[in-house]
C-alpha cells in the first residue's frame, strides 16, 4: 500500500441474541476471543493505527484485546450509548482527525475475514476520492443488508432487511459492513447522517448512497469465498465459525 491506512473496529455491541453477560467479541473461538482473528488480520495491513470502539463489557474487551496484542498500535474508544454504525464510526471520530490517508472499517464479528479481502479494498479504491467496499453473494442472504444496483449494474445504495421491499429482500448480494473511505470525506458524511429508518439509528451504510448520490465512485469488491462473509450473531453463528476457524487451523 502507498499510504498507510488506519482501522476502525466495531467491537461496542451487546450481542443479545448470544443469551449471554459475556460481550459478543469474547466469545471464544478455537482458544482465543472472536476478536483476535479480527485484529490479528487486521495487522496484516500494518496499519498505522487500530481504534477499536468498546461499548458493552468494554473494560473486559480492553483487556483482553491488550493482553493478547500488548505492543499493537490499538486504540480504544467508547461509544457510551449503541446509537448505530455511523454513530459508531463518528466515536472514532478524535482519532481520524487531521488524518489524510485511508480508514478501513470492519466488525469485530466477522473472524473468517482473510487480510487478501482488506488489501484487495485498499487496491481498489486506489488514491481515488471515492471509497470501496466488501461484498459477497450468499445462498441465504436473511438478516444482511442488500446491494441496491442500478441498470447499469453499478452500486446505487445498500438497504437494510428491516427497511427493505420484499423485492430488496431476493437480493442476493449482500453487504459486509466493510469499508474503505478517505478519513476526510468519512467525517464529512457522517455529519449527514440521519436516523429516519426502522430501528431509529443512524447507519454507516447511509454514507455509501450518498457517495453515489453525489456522483463519486463507489468500488465494489465480491468475494471469492463467502464463507468469509460469515458474521456471528447467534450461537449458531459461532458454532458455524468456530468449525470454519478449526479447518484453517488443521
Amino acid at each position: 500500500m502507498a499510504q498507510a491506512a488506519r482501522v476502525v473496529v466495531l467491537a461496542a455491541g451487546q450481542g443479545k441474541r448470544m443469551h449471554s453477560a459475556l460481550p459478543k467479541v469474547l466469545h471464544p473461538i478455537c482458544g482465543r476471543p472472536m476478536i483476535g482473528w479480527v485484529l490479528e488480520t487486521a495487522l496484516e495491513l500494518d496499519p498505522e493505527q487500530v481504534i477499536v470502539v468498546v461499548g458493552h463489557g468494554r473494560e473486559e474487551v480492553e483487556a483482553a484485546v491488550s493482553a493478547e496484542f500488548p505492543d499493537a498500535p490499538i486504540t480504544f474508544v467508547v461509544q457510551a450509548e449503541q446509537l448505530g454504525t455511523g454513530h459508531a464510526v463518528e466515536c472514532a471520530a478524535g482519532e481520524l482527525e487531521g488524518f489524510e490517508g485511508p480508514v478501513v472499517v470492519l466488525c469485530g464479528d466477522t473472524p473468517l475475514l482473510r487480510s487478501e479481502g482488506l488489501k484487495g479494498l485498499l487496491e481498489a479504491r486506489g488514491s481515488s476520492d471515492g471509497v470501496s467496499m466488501l461484498t459477497a453473494y450468499v445462498p441465504d442472504p436473511t438478516g444482511y443488508g442488500r446491494i441496491v444496483r442500478t441498470e447499469e449494474d453499478d452500486f446505487e445504495r445498500i438497504v437494510e432487511e428491516r427497511d427493505a421491499t420484499d423485492d430488496e429482500r431476493r437480493i442476493a448480494e449482500i453487504n459486509l459492513g466493510v469499508y474503505a473511505f478517505g478519513a476526510g470525506d468519512l467525517l464529512s458524511y457522517l455529519g449527514r447522517v440521519e436516523s429516519q429508518n426502522a430501528q431509529g439509528e443512524r447507519y454507516l451504510t447511509d454514507v455509501l448512497g450518498m457517495y453515489s448520490a453525489d456522483g463519486r465512485g463507489v468500488e465494489i469488491v465480491e468475494l471469492e469465498d463467502a464463507e468469509e462473509a460469515a458474521g456471528v450473531n447467534s450461537l449458531s453463528d459461532l458454532a458455524e465459525v468456530r468449525w470454519g476457524v478449526q479447518l484453517r487451523v488443521l
